[in-house]
């Protein structure tokens, strides 16, 4: 299985936290290939690895829903990382690339531990069985489930 097909399974079995958790994978791999680029010099392939990363810092905040404080926070962590970045592409700095990786790392830690718990709760949880299987309308399909309490709820 190539890196490409690991990725694209594992994107696809996801729940939105490990959505957001692979997000933070790719902009740190982004970010450790551009500091990886800049100190050598590569500034075709920097330039590509700070778009991706820059892109993956645009998906984040579109991931971001309403004015919470910490949908606020969030929003202002991503600028100054973004910020970062465009200080390190001015003025070629590798420092700034590692000050962006420390700022993405703890996040990136933080989504991965909620995802951790999302999957044990998950497993934990009670099962649900299929009692029936579709009703359908005119312009719509609906399941129907029964839990094991036996209420009955749309799927």
């Amino acid at each position: 299985m190539t890196v490409k097909e690991f990725l694209s399974e594992r994107i696809a079995m996801a729940n939105p936290s490990q959505l957001v958790e692979i997000l933070y994978e790719g902009l740190i791999d982004s970010l450790q290939n551009a500091r990886l680029f800049l100190a050598n010099n590569e500034t075709g392939d920097f330039d590509f690895e700070i778009e991706k990363s820059r892109e993956i810092l645009s998906l984040l905040i579109a991931t971001i829903k309403g004015n919470s404080d910490i949908a606020i926070n969030s929003r202002s962590l991503y600028v100054f990382i973004n910020q970062l970045i465009t200080e390190a592409v001015n003025t070629k700095e590798v420092k700034k690339i590692d000050d962006a990786i420390k700022v993405a790392t703890p996040l990136y830690e933080a989504w991965k531990e909620l995802s951790n718990r999302s999957i044990n709760e998950e497993q934990g949880s009670k099962k649900v069985s299929v009692i029936a299987g579709m009703t359908y309308g005119k312009n719509s399909i609906n399941t129907h489930v029964v839990s094991n309490e036996k209420q009955w709820q749309n799927g």
